[in-house]
Order: structure tokens, then sequence, then C-alpha cells
């Protein structure tokens, strides 16, 4: 007769293996495997790489007795899938089936997975134990630790505690723990991070940058290494973006108003998106549109980058259909794609005005037009070509109108122009002298007048910028001029305005009228903007010029409120009860400018660091408690001279359960040190909890706020049980000693101790007698 099993065994079995089962009534999978006469068959129902693919081809595998083929399943399932329950079952399936080969592997394998334990030793009565007094130091090592979290996770990096994934990554590791690894990183401080990046990617079953959190978080620096290591990657769409956005200006650079900022980061962008294939040819388009733009602003005009705009393929009506058709396998660009993620770009939509312009900028030099032939219909640039050497009365005339039908001839004639010049200001610095470029054609007398707007009011009522729509309806004009031009029908000039009347801070239209048209500019002279702070009255607003200087007359306008500046020039905006982002305006003289505010609402925050020596905690002893407190208010520090009422309490519970409070009533606290408090230990003392108490008076809400910070201290615990005797941790000379010790101190000589010691870097305890 055969022994019986294990009973350790059986219970195991029973903790292993789940149950798997379908809902009542339904005949699922499960039922058509387990009976199927062809269960390899029944296996080709199921879609390769799913869950269900996974386990029951494990399960089969096991069942033919293949269990070889099992573990180099299981590695593709967890890199697929991660460790998931059904991972973890044919594990289990596993071991126990391997125990007939092996009976140690598989009963250490139950011990580790239902973290078993045996370390209970006989009690010989009138015997010494021979007992170890001293833990080996390499057993408990981070080499020994190491070893054994790898041996117990094989293809990951599970073992290991978040802390330690730093030097993790320093090692030497196989394909599928690298992967694990980076799928737990979560900062990109870890050196050599980028050539782990690389090989994994060069891995055959790596689904590409993007595929692991991880590759978001790289930092420039590390993105460049990367490419270097792995070229191929400038073709990958996740990587592109990820560069792109690492490209982007700070938070605290105003680069949309800093030309120099603007300038820089477009020339970032260009030097990444240039390297770029064809198939990211609308990026290129969108980066190379609005460089152009920049230097046409400038007064710039470069026609090697124009020209490489010119050569990426659009539909748009000036391109040449005979060069799309030669384009046909690039990839178009499409205009209105939209980066504004990852560049903070506007679309760019519609592009011809900025085409035309260079177009016409460049052919009023030139002596042909072939040269952008290639690429532009040759109709429209004959028009552009006639069109920019006429207005500029350069060449023969009679040979430069053939180029024109008699319809676009006399349109161009006919044609009335008041356009600013694109190097024009729209803001001015207060000492500077506005002046404005115009570009006229047609214009026989030019009408100039100039509105000094009352920004204020139209910012209260609307909150909302202004435009050069606005309605100039009843407003006379401050200062108007007439200006003869005197130039032929056919001649576009450019002519310089200066407005030395406006020499007031302020907001400006000037509206240029003649041949029936009217065209308008906006101009600002000088700029408002405020610093913040916040107290526990509210928002402190300091109101700042164009230089940063202090303006103590400064009023300031919030959602029909109107606040002054104090004697010490401070504007003070009390907290709301609807807390958001709020259009404000900040007026000083006849300067107003519209800002935002983030408005918050009056959310006080008490904090305290308590703390009293445990070893002072004796019975009908004075023992001290120190308590720093913190206060803040929307997140932000402030004095806690605002706290009222402010008290200690104190709670204890002895051993019986019996409760006692003590109030410390006129509680001082300190801004620049700790406060303190001495108070009586009671008998047979279980845990003490501190709490510190105060009011508030909440302004926004006219009421006082009760606000608290509190801390517990569990102490005697051995008191609540059975045990007479307890481990102390004593550090001395470097040293790390454990004694054990009675209730009352004395020493417990020849006892066995049971440690089991966690390492802050693995996760696993170990077990030591």
């Amino acid at each position: 007769m055969k022994p019986a099993a294990p009973l350790s065994l059986v219970i195991s079995l029973s903790l292993l293996l789940p149950l798997r089962t379908a809902p009542a009534g339904e005949i699922g999978f499960e039922e058509r495997f387990a009976l199927s006469d062809d269960r390899a068959g029944a296996l080709e129902e199921l879609i390769p790489g799913t869950e269900e693919y996974y386990y029951y081809h494990a399960l089969h595998m096991q069942h033919t007795g293949r269990l070889d083929e099992v573990d180099r399943l299981l590695a593709l399932w967890v890199e697929r899938h991660q460790r998931t329950p059904g991972v973890v079952e044919i594990e289990n399936r596993q071991a126990l089936l391997r125990y007939g080969a092996d009976h140690a592997a598989a009963l250490k394998f139950l011990r580790e997975r239902l973290d078993l334990s045996f370390d209970h030793q006989r009690q010989l009565l009138g015997e010494t134990p021979k007992l170890p007094t001293r833990l080996d130091p390499a057993r408990i090592g981070r080499e020994a630790l190491t070893r054994r979290a790898l041996e117990r996770h094989r293809g990951t990096t599970d073992g290991f505690e978040p802390r330690a994934l730093e030097w993790v990554a320093a090692m030497e590791l196989d394909a599928d723990r690298l992967r694990h690894l980076l799928g737990r990183l979560e900062r990109p401080d870890v050196e050599g991070l980028a050539a782990l990046v690389v090989a994994d990617l060069k891995n055959p079953r790596s689904r590409g940058f993007g595929s692991q959190p991880i590759h978001s978080r790289l930092l420039l620096a590390q993105l460049d290494e990367c490419l270097r290591r792995m070229p191929e990657l400038i073709d990958s769409p996740q990587f592109i973006q990820t560069y792109l956005v690492r490209l982007q200006p700070g938070a605290d650079v105003h680069w949309h108003r800093q030309e120099a900022e603007r300038e820089a980061y477009l020339e970032r962008l260009w030097r990444f998106v240039s390297r770029l294939s064809p198939a990211h040819n609308s990026l290129k388009a969108h980066v190379l549109y609005h460089r152009l733009a920049h230097d046409r602003a400038r007064g710039v005009y470069d026609r090697g980058l124009f020209e490489l705009y010119l050569k990426l393929p659009r539909s748009a009506p000036y391109v040449s259909r005979e060069y799309l058709k030669r384009s046909d396998g690039q990839v178009r660009v499409d205009l209105g794609a939209d980066f504004t993620a990852v560049t903070r770009l506007a679309p760019v939509g519609v592009d011809e005005e900025l085409v035309r312009h260079y177009l016409l900028e460049f052919l009023r030099e030139d002596s042909s037009y072939k040269p952008y032939l290639p690429y532009v219909e040759e109709s429209y640039l004959k028009r552009c070509f006639a069109e920019a050497k006429i207005l500029a009365g350069v060449g023969d005339m009679e040979e430069l109108s053939s180029l024109l039908t008699p319809a676009e001839y006399r349109a161009l004639k006919e044609r009335v122009d008041i356009d600013f010049a694109p190097t024009n200001k729209t803001y001015f610095e207060p000492e500077e002298q506005v002046a404005l470029d115009v570009y006229l054609k047609g214009v026989d007398t030019l009408l100039v007048k100039v509105f000094e707007l009352n920004a204020l009011n139209y910012y209260r009522q609307t909150g909302r910028e202004v435009d050069t729509a606005i309605g100039l309806d009843g407003l006379v004009a401050g200062d108007e001029t007439a200006h003869a031009i005197g130039e032929p029908d056919l001649r576009r000039v450019k002519r310089h305005f200066e407005f030395p009347r406006l020499a007031r801070r302020g907001l400006y239209v000037i509206e240029f009228i003649g041949g029936g048209k009217s065209s308008r500019a906006l101009v600002r002279k000088g700029r408002l903007s405020y610093q913040e702070r916040i107290t526990t009255a509210g928002h402190e607003i300091t109101v700042v010029d164009e230089g940063g200087r202090k303006l103590p007359l400064a009023n300031l306008y919030l959602e029909g409120h109107h606040y002054e500046a104090d004697e010490s020039g401070t504007i003070l905006v009390p907290f709301t009860t609807r807390p958001g982002r709020q259009p404000i305006v900040l007026a000083e003289g006849d300067l107003a400018t519209l800002e935002w505010l983030d408005h918050r609402a009056e959310q006080y925050q008490l904090a305290a660091g308590i703390h009293v020596e445990r070893e002072a905690l004796l019975s009908r002893r004075k023992a001290l408690v120190m308590v720093r407190p913190s206060l803040s208010l929307g997140g932000a520090p402030v004095t806690l001279s605002v706290l009222e009422d402010v008290r200690l309490e104190i709670s204890t519970t002895d051993r019986e359960g019996v409760k006692s409070t003590k109030e410390a009533k006129g509680f001082e606290l300190f801004e620049d040190r700790e406060s303190t408090y001495e108070f009586q230990v009671p008998r047979r003392l279980a845990a003490v909890s501190f709490t510190l108490r105060a009011r508030v008076k909440s302004l926004s809400e006219q009421k006082k706020v009760d606000l608290a910070a509190s801390r517990s201290f569990a102490l005697n615990g051995i008191d609540a049980t059975e045990k007479v005797e307890a481990l102390h941790l004593l550090v001395a000379a470097g040293r790390h000693t454990l004694e054990l010790l009675g209730k009352t101190g004395e020493p417990r000589a020849h006892r066995p101790v049971h440690l089991r010691v966690k390492h802050r870097e693995f996760r696993e305890t170990v077990d030591e007698v």
C-alpha cells in the first residue's frame, strides 16, 4: 500500500490551482477543450497572442508532458501580458508537475510561493542551545540578495524595489529583464539609460519607440544619444514627437513676444525636422512656413529656405501640375495638419499669401521667373513677374504687360493698395517713437487719422483684447493729416510715417484712408504686468511697468470691482468663493492692459511636525513634546499669527482602554522654532496622541474656520499580549546589535530568535534563525 501524499502538498495543490468555470447553462471553450478528442484542433479557435491562447496552449503542453516548451511559452506570455493570474497558475502547475523529477526544487518553490517557514526548534531542558550569535553579513548583503532575486524572478526585476532600479540598470541583463526594467523606470536620471533603451529597441520582439513609458521621459541629450546609436529612429513618429516636445522653450520664456527667443526656437525645430524623410513633409512645411513668416517680419528673405519650401509637394492653386505628377510617389503636404501639441505653432492652413509675397520680393530683382518653373505654375509666375516689375517700374513695360491678359492688366492698374509692411511693430516702448511703413498704390491723397482708445472702458465692458475691427463710430481723431502721394497708378511705393505726437503710453488705432480704401494699424505703447503674492488677506498684487518698475498709483478691475493700491503700492484682491481663471484689467494713468488672474478660494491647511522621544514616555515621569507647525493658504505658506484660540490636546489610552484628555490652552507658536510642552506620563500607557487645534477667520465667508493637525504614538504594545520579552535594536560604534530583554529590562540569554530581514532595495524578506 502506497503512503498517502503529504498533507502540505495536498493543501498546496488546493491553494495553487484555481477553479475555472463557465456561467451556468453556457458551454464555453473550457468544456469544448476538456471534452474534445482532438485538443490540438480545438486550440485553433483561439486568437494568437491573447491571454487565452497562451493559457490553453500551455495547459495542453503540460497535459502532454512538454514542460520545457511551456517555459519558452511563459517567457513570451509574460512579455506581452505581464505576470497575470493565469501566468502564476501555469507556473504553479509547472513546479508541481516536476515534483517527481526534482522533489527539492518543487518543495523550495512551494515554501517561497506560499511564504512558509519551518523555524520551530525543539527545546531541551537543562541544555544550553548552541545557536549562532552573529548574523552573517554576506547572507543579507546586496550581492547575495541580488542573486536570490534573480533566481526567484526569472525574466523580470520583480525582486527589486524601485529605489534599486538605478543600480540594477548597470547589471548585465537579458532581453526579458531589460524590457521589464524599462517598464518600471519612472525617471530618466539613470546612467546609460539611452544605451539600454536602444538595446531593447533592437530586440526583435520590441514594439518600437513609445512602447515604454520611460521613452517619453527621456531628456534631449538622451534622445540624441539614442539617435546616434540607432539612426533609424529618425523615422519613428513617436520618437519625432518626443524630440519636438523637448525642443520647446521653457514655460518662463515668452518666445511669442521675444524675437530672439522665437528665432532660436524655430532654428532648433528646423535643424531637426530638416533631417526627416519625405514621409514627414507636412511637418517640414509646418516648421518652414513659420520660419519664413518670422524672417519676413524681420525684413529678411532667405531664397534657399523659400526654395526648400516650394519643393515640398502640396495641393495649392499656384503649384505646378507637372511637378505634382513628377512627385506623385512622394508624400504630399497637408497644410491643415495640426502640430500644435508638439511645436506650439498654429496650423498653416492657406499659405498662398506668404508664397506670393516672397515671389514678388524675389522677382522684382530677378531677370527671369524660370528658376521657379519646376515648382510653380507658369501662368501664376508670369502674373507675379509682371506685377513685381511693373509696380516697381523696372524693365520693359510693353514686354511685361504682354505677360498679362487685358483684364488682368486693367485690374492691376485699377487696384488700390494700402498695405502695412510686415516689418512694422505693433508694440513700442514708452520712450520709442511710433513709426509705420505702408505700401501704397492708386492713392493720390492719403488721409491718416489717429485715435486714442479708452482701453480701460473697453476691457471692463468686453473682457477681451482689442483688435483692428473695433468700432470707431463716435470717436474723434486726436490727429488727422493728409499726404499727397502723387505716384502713377502702376507704381507701388513704400512710404514711412512717423507719429511724434504719440509720446504718451496708451493704445492707439491709426487709420489710413485713400482711393476708396482704408487700412488700420493697432499700436500699443507701454505695457503693464503684475507680480503676485498670496497672503492671509488675499492676493497681494504689485503692478509693474514694462521695465519692471513698481507703479504705486495703479488700479485693478476684477468682475466689476475696483481695487486701488495702498500706501505701500500694493493692491489687495480678496479671495473668492468661485475660484478660477479670471480676466483682470490693470490701469495706471492713460494705460490699461488686459491680464489674467488665477483667483483662489480661501482654503487654509494646518500641518505640524509633532515629536516625542519614546524613551521619555516612562510611567509617572515628565515628557516633552515638540511641535513645529506650518500654515498654508491655497498651497502658499502664510504667517501663523492669524491663528486664534490655539491649543494643544493630549489624549492618552491605558492598557484597560480607559481614555483621558488634557488640553493646553493658549499654546504659543513660533515662526522660527519649535514649541514645546511638558506633560506627565500616566501609568500603564498604551497610546498617546497630540492634536494641535486652532481657528482662523475666513474673510471671504465671514466666519471662523476650525483647523487641526495631529499625530499618534503607540507604545508598550507588549503589554497587550502574552509576551514577556522583546527585541531591542542598539546602534553603537558603527555596529547594530539586537538585544533580547524581558519586560523589566533583564537579558534573556540562550533563546532562539527568528529574524525576518527586509532590505530596502529588495522586495522579499530573508528568514534567519
